[in-house]
C-alpha cells in the first residue's frame, strides 16, 4: 500500500489550466518523459502521484510543488526522490 500526500505551498485553485511537468530525475530514472495534463490541481496531484507509483521504490512519498516558483520534488521518508519543473498555461 502506498502512503502518498501532495502539498502545494499557496492557495490550491480551482482554475483549469494545463501543466507540463518535466522531471530532472524521478529515483534513479533520469530518462522519465515530460507530463502534460489539463485540468485543476488535482488532476496534477493524481498525475504526480502516477508517476510517483510507477518510478519510486519507496511506499511513503510526498509530492511538494509551488505553483508560484514552478517547481517540486518527491520526498522518500527524509530523501529526495527527484527533481521537477512545472510551466503553467491556459486551458
Amino acid at each position: 500500500m502506498y502512503t502518498m500526500y501532495c502539498y502545494t505551498a499557496g492557495m490550491q485553485t480551482t482554475e483549469q489550466a494545463t501543466y507540463t511537468v518535466t522531471f530532472d530525475r524521478v529515483g534513479r530514472h533520469h530518462d522519465v518523459p515530460p507530463l502534460t495534463v489539463t485540468g485543476g490541481e488535482s488532476v496534477l496531484d493524481v498525475a504526480l502521484s502516477k508517476v510517483a507509483r510507477q518510478h519510486l521504490a519507496s511506499r511513503d512519498v510526498e509530492i511538494l510543488y509551488s505553483l508560484e516558483e514552478l517547481k517540486g520534488f518527491f520526498l522518500c521518508g527524509v530523501q529526495n526522490g527527484g527533481n521537477f519543473t512545472i510551466e503553467v498555461g491556459n486551458a
